[in-house]
C-alpha cells in the first residue's frame, strides 16, 4: 500500500521584503505577519495538519530565533510536532537551497509549502489522499487563470496530459498557475543537487524543470477551490477578503 505523506516542509527563510512596510521601520518576520488575526505560518501548518500531516520541518533564515521561538511555543497547543533547520544561504540565494537544507530531516513522501500562501483546507486534503506515487513531485495548479489576483507575479505552468512540461514566472504561454503547494519524494533532492553543482545556486523551479524533462513532474488541479499568495500588503488584504467571504476555508 502506498505510504501517505505525513510530513511537511515549510519554507520560511526569506526576508519578505515586500511586507517589510508593515513594520513601519522595524524589521518584521514575514511568517509571523498576521492573516485575519493569526500568524501566517501557523495558519499554513494548521491547514496542512488537517490533511493528517503530523510532522513539520520549518526552514529558518531571516530572524530565525524569533520565528523558532514563536513556532515552538505555538506547537505546544497543536496536534503536531516541529523540527527546525537553518539555511545559512537564505540571503541572496534561491529557495531550492532552503529545501536542500531540510533533506536530512525528511523521511518518505512529504508536502512542501511556502509560509505565505493561504489555501483552502480541501487542497492539502485532496493532495494527500489522491496521491498514488506515480510522480516524484505533484504540484497543485489552478486553471482559473482569470480569477488569479496579481497574475503578473504568479508562477505559470504548462500541462500536457497528466504532466507539467514547463514552469516559470516569465512563460509567454501557459494553461495553469502554480499554487505553492507540492507533494514531493526524494527525487527532487537529486535534481536540486545537480542544479546547485552546475550553477552554485538552485531554485525550486530549476529542480522541477529537470523532473519535468524526465516525465516525473505531475499535478493536481484544485478545481473550484481557492488560494492566495500573501506576500505583499495588497495580496494579504485580498486573502483576508476571501477568508471573510468563506471562499478560502481554514480548519
Amino acid at each position: 500500500m502506498q505510504k501517505k505523506a505525513d510530513q511537511a516542509v515549510i519554507l520560511a527563510a526569506g526576508m519578505g521584503s515586500r511586507l517589510q512596510s508593515l513594520g513601519h521601520g522595524a524589521p518584521i518576520s514575514k511568517p509571523l505577519v498576521k492573516l485575519a488575526g493569526e500568524e501566517m505560518i501557523l495558519r499554513t501548518m494548521r491547514t496542512i495538519n488537517s490533511a493528517g500531516v503530523e510532522h513539520f520541518v520549518v526552514v529558518l533564515g531571516y530572524m530565525a530565533e524569533e520565528l523558532r521561538s514563536f513556532v515552538e511555543h505555538a506547537a505546544k497547543n497543536q496536534p503536531f510536532d516541529v523540527e527546525f533547520v537553518f539555511n545559512p544561504r537564505w540571503n541572496g540565494f534561491a529557495n531550492g537551497l532552503s529545501l536542500l537544507a531540510a533533506e536530512k530531516l525528511v523521511r518518505g513522501p512529504f508536502l512542501l509549502s511556502m509560509c505565505d500562501h493561504a489555501f483552502d483546507r480541501e487542497i492539502p486534503q485532496r493532495l494527500v489522499n489522491e496521491d498514488n506515487g506515480d510522480f516524484e513531485v505533484r504540484l497543485c495548479i489552478d486553471r482559473k487563470i482569470d480569477s488569479v489576483y496579481d497574475l503578473d507575479d504568479a508562477t505559470k505552468v504548462i500541462t500536457e496530459n497528466d504532466r507539467i512540461t514547463a514552469i516559470g514566472k516569465e512563460l509567454p504561454q501557459y494553461n495553469a498557475v502554480d499554487c505553492g503547494l507540492f507533494l514531493c519524494r526524494a527525487g527532487i533532492f537529486t535534481e536540486l543537487h545537480a542544479v546547485e553543482a552546475e550553477k552554485g545556486d538552485a531554485s525550486l523551479s530549476d529542480g522541477m524543470r529537470r523532473l519535468g524533462a524526465r516525465g516525473q513532474f505531475g499535478y493536481m488541479d484544485i478545481g473550484a477551490a481557492m488560494w492566495q499568495d500573501a506576500d505583499t500588503p495588497e495580496t494579504l488584504e485580498n486573502a483576508e477578503k476571501l477568508m471573510a467571504e468563506g471562499i478560502i476555508r481554514f480548519p
